[in-house]
């Protein structure tokens, strides 16, 4: 579910596929696409803009690698990595930038021919690397614009065809090297350039909103191709961004749009003299399609023709899914076992535990909406929340405790500013409560008086019916007594208070010191589940801090939590084990700079730390944890997805001492 902006076939191995997403890097496919794998070993940065690979080696390929902002690159993660075993690991050659694009996207930005490899980048022009990527030199070529795509002239690797933001310019390497600006007829700059590899001087450029251009005196000059692209008619027209064109058959052609809700890619199988849309994006109906209640809203993505099939090509369509066709783009079909990534993003309680029913459990997921399972995960039911400004992130939200019941409650909306949903039959029917516009990180039922719940400021008396404002906004709920409920706000200058109220947020105290951090770097706040004044707190650069009865200890790397690849010990998230509170854990997250080292556990209440992130790393994200109630499986939310590991303690002294909470508690 993250946005592919590169997907490629190995050229030398037909069944070997890689792609590259804007925040779970690389992944892998050895049997066409239909099955793929993670292969982010050594890739430090968020994602990528685009890769090749090699046409002699399919285990060695190029990634740009890039935090997927708009503005300036991060100098730590961003660049050109190589993998030289097929993804099995990653480097970083060169660091330089790669900016995230909106309708200018659509280009490569490599081309390699045995040993020489060309990188056309966003912050110093064009580069060239003749060892393999060892090493690389500037060539002072078109460094003041951004380069967007990059071409050789079939038969001779040292004349590229560069599209950039400034125009389409041909630039031949040598002794002596040249650039011109070529191009004439072009009504804009060229996203992207394609040529034909049986003739030259036909070439093709996607030009944004003016559609598909082809010249056919070697890029010369250039003339519309858009019969049959009809969204560039309707109303303000939409953006063809990405373009193909099938090895095996130069007359089979693909062209995506931006922003376009509806079927696509288009397709074309003579050289772009008519177009048509494809018939079906949803072979089989197995495509969770967020957006199917307005038409679809699909972002401009990748095609990746076969090296050795005219009619098979892959991309991503729908809820940013894989899909294959194998009749050249008439029709589609999910192929994207594996690949995964909705995001369960906030913390704890983007996760929804039915205390009573152990395979019952919901995800409340950034972009995505509220997905529920019944089987313990095996498989989810898409909720369909309706959207909030046409947006449908839900970033928390609770299953009612009640024996039975079918409510939940969540937040529906963008990533800043989410309406309180609920739904009192499981998803057929939801209710927006107006006047509740907020940002919502935390909502929580009071255990003890299901009829209550807690989003943000907000609190209900009646199942989320209606809503009272209160004076702080909640952060957590000692799961003993939903009376009990915690609040933070600032305390001077680089200080945060966790307040307590008793009262279920009527009257709030200040019972623990303040805490060395400002306000805005408390990430979450997680309760003991048999000690209300046992508080943890997760932090932005400092690592956790515990309340131990009279103070905070500051928890950090010489306890375990070691420091990520930015030298930082940021914490976005902490959450504890209800059936065994020794049992701690802590996800690491470093804004939007690049992947952070994963999941941290402690089993003795937060005294030492150790990390766990194992195969999933070691460069991993965590957005959400949260444990189960029923048998201590810890859950990450992140961009690759949902994931589960077991417990560190034997399931049976787990229930004797589940018992013993249980008769403490009553």
């Amino acid at each position: 579910m993250q946005m592919v902006w590169g997907i490629r076939f190995a050229p030398s191995k037909a069944n070997v596929v890689y792609l590259v997403s804007d925040t779970s890097q690389v992944w892998k496919s050895e049997d066409g696409g239909h099955t793929w794998a993670m292969k982010h070993k050594g890739f430090l940065a968020n994602g990528g803009l685009s890769l090749v690979v090699a046409p002699h080696d399919e285990e060695l390929v190029f990634v740009a690698g890039s935090v997927h902002v708009s503005g300036p690159s991060d100098p730590v993660a961003d660049g050109i990595y190589r993998s030289k075993d097929g993804g099995d690991s990653w480097e970083l050659v060169r660091q330089t930038a790669f900016c995230r694009l909106g309708d200018d996207k659509g280009g490569a930005n490599f081309v390699i021919d045995q040993h020489t490899v060309y990188a056309g980048t966003h912050g110093e022009g064009l580069v060239k690397s003749t060892d393999g990527g060892d090493t690389w030199q500037w060539l002072d070529v078109l460094a003041d614009t951004t380069i967007l795509d990059i071409k050789p002239l079939p038969g001779d690797g040292s004349v590229l065809f560069l599209a950039t933001k400034t125009g389409l310019f041909r630039f031949t390497d040598g002794a002596t090297p040249t650039l011109e600006q070529i191009g004439a007829g072009l009504p804009g700059f060229p996203r992207t350039i394609t040529i034909r590899p049986d003739n030259a001087t036909i070439q093709y450029a996607t030009v944004g909103k003016d559609g598909v251009y082809k010249s056919t005196d070697g890029g010369v000059h250039f003339s519309p191709c858009n019969t049959g692209l009809s969204p560039l008619t309707q109303g303000d027209g939409h953006a063809v961004t990405y373009f193909a064109m099938s090895p095996v058959n130069p007359d089979y052609l693909y062209a995506s749009f931006y922003l376009l809700g509806g079927n696509h890619p288009y397709y074309s199988h003579d050289g772009g003299s008519s177009w048509q849309a494809p018939a079906v994006m949803d072979a089989g109906s197995l495509i969770f399609d967020v957006n199917r209640d307005n038409g679809g809203e699909y972002w401009a993505t990748p095609i990746a023709p076969s090296p050795v099939d005219e009619n098979v090509a892959l991309t991503s369509g729908a809820g940013n899914h894989i899909e294959i066709t194998t009749d050249g783009g008439s029709t589609w079909s999910y192929s994207g076992d594996g690949y995964s990534g909705g995001r369960a993003g906030t913390g704890q309680a983007s996760f929804g535990w039915d205390p009573h029913n152990g395979n019952r459990f919901a995800l409340f997921l950034i972009d995505f909406g509220v997905v529920l399972t019944k089987d313990g995960g095996a498989t989810f039911k898409n909720l369909a929340v309706p959207a909030y400004q046409g947006q449908r992130t839900t970033p928390v939200g609770a299953l009612d405790p009640t024996p039975g019941s079918k409510v939940i409650v969540t937040a529906v909306g963008g990533w800043e500013t989410q309406i309180i949903a609920v739904t009192h039959d499981e998803g057929q029917n939801w209710m927006h409560i107006t006047g509740t516009d907020d940002a919502y990180d935390f909502i929580a039922f009071h255990q003890q008086d299901p009829d209550i719940v807690y989003a943000g400021r907000r609190k209900s008396p009646d199942k989320g019916l209606t809503w009272t404002a209160m004076s702080k906004k909640v952060a957590a709920v000692y799961p003993g007594n939903g009376d009990i409920v915690y609040a933070k706000e600032p305390h001077g200058r680089g200080k945060t208070d966790i307040l307590k109220s008793v009262d279920g947020g009527g009257a709030w105290t200040e019972p623990y010191l303040p805490v060395d951090v400002d306000m805005e770097s408390v990430n979450e706040i997680a309760i003991d589940p048999l000690d209300p004044d046992r508080v943890y707190v997760a932090t932005h650069y400092l690592g956790i801090f515990i309340w131990d009865g009279q103070q905070w200890v500051n928890k950090t790397e010489t306890n375990g939590l070691e420091k990520d690849r930015f030298g930082t010990l940021s914490v976005r998230n902490v959450a504890i084990d209800p059936r065994h509170p020794k049992v701690v854990y802590g996800g690491r997250w470093f804004a939007f700079c690049g992947h952070a080292n994963g999941i941290f556990r402690s089993k003795d209440y937060g005294a030492s730390w150790e990390n766990i992130t194992a195969g999933l790393g070691p460069e991993f994200t965590t957005w959400a944890v949260s444990v189960s109630p029923h048998d201590g499986y810890v859950y990450l939310g992140s961009s690759h997805g949902t994931w589960r590991l077991p417990p560190p303690y034997d399931e049976n002294g787990a229930k004797t001492l589940v018992h013993n909470m249980l008769l403490l508690l009553d």
